[in-house]
């Protein structure tokens, strides 16, 4: 399995990056986790590494992540948006967003992923 984190936050970025990590392992999954600062950088990363899912920051600095939603979305990649802000009402998160991730402390992360992976029926597979 093969998730993109895209997050401008250099340290946010890595926490994420390593509860993910975490969170494959727990869930018995081999895999690689890919990160990208920039939407250059992420649109390199996916047509490298085609991810299995991606995590996208919506304010990466000067550019938007949802600026790389469609692209994402019609190559069939589960995206789930990543918010420092609250998303006044889930039911208006664009269409193909399977949903907004409040960047949670790191437990709340880790739970918060292994509930994402095992949505997608990929716990236990390889």
């Amino acid at each position: 399995m093969t998730v993109l984190v895209v997050e401008d936050v250099v340290e946010q970025c890595e926490l994420i990056r390593s509860v993910v990590e975490h969170a494959l392992s727990r869930s018995a999954l081999t895999g690689r986790v890919f990160s990208a600062l920039r939407l250059t950088e992420a649109r390199v990363m996916i047509g490298r590494h085609r991810p299995h899912m991606v995590f996208l920051d919506i304010t990466l600095g000067l550019e938007s992540g949802l600026d790389l939603l469609p692209e994402l979305l019609a190559a069939g990649i589960p995206v789930w948006i990543l918010s420092a802000q609250k998303w006044p009402d889930e039911r208006s998160l664009p269409p193909g967003v399977r949903g907004i991730w409040l960047k949670p402390e790191g437990g709340q992360l880790e739970s918060s992923i292994e509930s994402m992976i095992h949505a997608l029926g990929l716990r236990g597979s390889r």
